[in-house]
């Protein structure tokens, strides 16, 4: 079955995404505070449609050495529209904390999300998702400077098997970074992500330590 609900004889669906993303943070003191803007491209199939949205968080480093805590509202911003429906992006708020000891990292959130919050269609006009709440976990491993091992699990996923597994690779050098991330999802396969990015030198001095 196609996007238009056609169904087709060994027709396969196709689809990628992509995403611009460009933010700022300054620390004051103990506390950070950041916000982010991003440009959401889709493709599925002939069709496409691009969103603009906002993240925002702000984190605390407590007198306990190597732990963080932090907050973060993600995905505010406009919708996307494909043939007659119309979609924003999962908006999500995070509670979450950051150990870290030595070469070892770890770190878990509790995710208040709306997957498709604000989603509508001519057969269901105002529908909307209920907010689901999820938990996601992970640990990262530095065995040098410039490279991260990473693996996490995050519940509340409704693909079968163990779609709840997250796992990447990260390196950095003189603040550009080349992440990867692989993800299940079931019976639709597995997505495999590349991100780019730049961190500049903060202005106290000091090495930007998060993202």
């Amino acid at each position: 079955v196609n996007i238009r609900g056609e169904t087709i004889p060994g027709y396969i669906f196709s689809a990628a995404d992509w995403s611009l993303d460009i933010g700022y943070g300054r620390s004051f003191s103990d506390f950070s505070a950041g916000l982010g803007f991003k440009l959401v491209h889709e493709q599925h199939e002939s069709l496409s449609t691009s969103v603009v949205a906002v993240d925002a968080g702000a984190m605390y480093k407590t007198p306990l050495e190597g732990l963080k805590l932090g907050v973060s509202a993600l995905n505010i911003g406009t919708k996307g529209m494909l043939v007659k429906e119309s979609y924003s992006l999962p908006m999500e708020g995070r509670l979450g904390w950051r150990y870290d000891q030595s070469i070892i990292g770890a770190t878990m959130d509790v995710i208040f999300s709306g997957e498709g919050i604000g989603t509508q269609s001519d057969t269901s006009a105002g529908a909307v998702a209920s907010p689901l709440l999820g938990i996601a976990a992970g640990i990262e491993c530095r065995p040098v400077d410039i490279m991260a091992i990473r693996v996490g699990y995050r519940t509340g996923s409704d693909y079968d098997g163990v779609s709840g597994l997250r796992a990447g690779l990260g390196v950095s050098w003189h603040g550009i970074g080349v992440d990867y991330a692989y993800a299940p999802y079931g019976k639709l396969g597995a997505t495999h992500r590349i991100a780019l990015s730049y961190h500049g030198a903060a202005q106290n001095g000091d090495a930007d330590e998060s993202e």
